[in-house]
């Protein structure tokens, strides 16, 4: 949903719920998207990993991403969840990315992402006349301020 802001800002509105959906509908899997600050947006799996001379265990993980910058169609984000999972998740990358839509992920090294928003469909239409200037994120939507280009 797009809602009127200042002059030529506009704001569009992404349920979380929808991208909950999304993420499920794409990746087969119960991976849930949250926010826990302005700023701040935590990913969750639940999954079964086998673990060596343990066998398969179900297990949960979360990762906590802090937004660090949004220009134009690009939205970086750090990896904030501790050395440990900041470790793993770099170890893991490669086999998480390979998973995710071409083109979705421009980089992702030292817990720092570079998300392409236009690889998105939904999106790719609505940014392609616009200029991204902040995001901000709350219980319910992720909303994405922009300015026309």
């Amino acid at each position: 949903a797009r809602t009127p802001a200042a002059a030529s800002e506009m704001i569009v509105t992404v349920p979380v719920k929808d991208l909950n959906s999304v993420i499920r509908g794409k990746s087969g899997r119960d991976v849930t998207l949250a926010t826990q600050a302005p700023d701040r947006i935590t990913l969750s799996y639940s999954g079964k990993v086998d673990i060596p001379m343990v066998g398969e265990q179900n297990m949960n993980f979360s990762v906590d991403f802090k937004v660090v910058e949004v220009k134009d169609d690009r939205l970086v984000l750090q990896l904030d969840s501790g050395a440990a999972m900041n470790l793993a998740a770099d170890l893991l990358a490669p086999r998480i990315l390979e998973r995710l839509p071409a083109g979705l992920v421009d980089s992702f090294s030292d817990g720092r992402a570079v998300i392409n928003l236009s690889a998105v469909p939904s999106l790719k239409k609505r940014l392609s006349n616009v200029s991204l200037t902040g995001v901000s994120v709350d219980e319910e939507s992720i909303r994405l301020r922009a300015v026309e280009k």
